[in-house]
């Protein structure tokens, strides 16, 4: 692999059974528009692995490091993700993706309003997340995970430190009745400025998930910091 640089999306992949192997080397995207760092839809069987991808750039909203859709058994594995903007930066966007493996990635977001996920799940089902760590930042409303309409994921031994200089930030989010995902032994920390700084959130429909032997630490300088809220 060689470094790659683009002034939007850096690389698109459009074929089935691919493995990108970085070599610890970067991907450089969005140097002067929004853009993704990789994108990818209506594929399988792709592996990402050993890549640095990082976002150039912080006046733009709605960067994505890695944004797939419509990708089944899938692997991103030993990457790190950094993304940078104003407002909805996430680091791996994923939309009616299934049955795909993460693992051993570090992921930061950045942004300099609300709304920057480190990972979030939309309409996406079956997926492992094993000990990836998880920086989200942002001014306010930062997410580690953001669950939405999503089932039976599981996430293990993975690190989440959500900050922002105000309040509302979360370590994960279930919204959209999203059922029967898995969060054992990993550890969560929130904190910021400002109030209601949360380790779980369960929105009304968000039933029957698993959540054993993980470490929640909230805290900030106000009021209504809370391990779990449902």
């Amino acid at each position: 692999g060689s470094n790659i640089s683009g002034t939007g999306t850096c690389m698109v992949l459009n074929a089935s059974n691919l493995t990108y192997t970085g070599a610890g080397n970067y991907i450089t995207y969005g140097t002067s528009v929004q853009g993704n760092g990789i994108r990818a839809e209506g594929q399988s069987n792709i592996t990402i692995k050993d890549l640095k991808i990082v976002k150039e750039g912080v006046d733009e909203a709605r960067n994505y490091g890695i944004n797939f859709t419509s990708i089944v058994s899938s692997t991103v594995f030993n990457t790190t993700i950094f993304t940078n903007g104003t407002t909805n930066n996430w680091g791996i966007y994923l939309l009616r993706t299934n049955y795909s493996n993460f693992t051993s990635n570090n992921i930061s977001t950045n942004g300099s309003s609300s709304s920057n996920r480190a990972l979030y799940l939309d309409n996406s089902n079956g997926n492992n997340f094993t000990a990836n760590t998880m920086n989200p930042r942002g001014t306010y409303t930062s997410s580690g995970i953001y669950i939405d309409a999503s089932h039976n994921n599981t996430f293990v031994s993975n690190t989440i430190n959500t900050t922002s200089v105000g309040g509302n930030n979360e370590g994960v989010r279930f919204t959209g009745s999203s059922t029967y995902n898995n969060f054992t032994s990993n550890t969560i920390i929130t904190r910021g400025s400002a109030t209601s700084n949360q380790g779980f959130i369960l929105a009304s429909g968000s039933i029957q998930n698993i959540i054993v032997s993980n470490s929640i630490n909230t805290s900030d300088t106000s009021t209504n910091n809370i391990g779990l809220k449902t």
